[in-house]
């Protein structure tokens, strides 16, 4: 039994139609597993030294996997520079020990609001680390808005919300 040649044309049609919808239902972006963890804003730090805990606030920017910002203690401030990939950050700042600089070498898991790690304090010690996230209010209207762009709620920092657009 033949089919007629405008009847087979149908089967062929539907048949590349559900092979090309099969084919573009795996093809469908998919959300990261991993979003990136933000760590942008102010945090309350310290860090065992061989003296004792040393304290500080650290205030952090970061671009992608750059890391970028200051420390501020009672021995002055100092820059700070590193990179973070998912939850795990390693930044550098300077301290003074007798008056003299030396580098502090930060290796941390960032978990929600906390830092959790260790300060290498130059070639001659090394202490736990530990962060919380302050309460500054550009960090906090910061992440929310960085939030909201990643959940699709707004397209950019200076677009209206979708659900307010015509």
């Amino acid at each position: 039994m033949l089919l007629s040649s405008a009847l087979m044309a149908r089967y062929r049609q539907a048949f590349l139609f559900a092979v090309l919808l099969g084919v573009a239902s795996f093809v469908q972006p998919q959300p990261h597993a991993q979003t990136q963890t933000d760590v942008t804003g102010e945090w309350e730090a310290s860090y065992q030294t061989p003296l004792g805990p040393q304290e500080l606030k650290i205030y952090l920017t970061q671009e992608g996997p750059r890391i970028s910002g200051h420390t501020s203690s009672e021995y002055g401030e100092s820059q700070v520079r590193g990179t973070i990939h998912s939850q795990d950050i390693q930044f550098t700042f300077q301290s003074t020990d007798g008056g003299r600089a030396i580098d502090v070498r930060v290796t941390a898991k960032v978990e929600g609001e906390r830092m959790r790690g260790t300060a290498k304090i130059g070639d001659r010690a090394e202490g736990a680390f530990t962060a919380e996230r302050g309460d500054d209010l550009v960090g906090v209207l910061f992440r929310e808005v960085k939030s909201q762009e990643a959940d699709g709620e707004i397209d950019d920092f200076m677009t209206v919300p979708r659900s307010r657009q015509g």
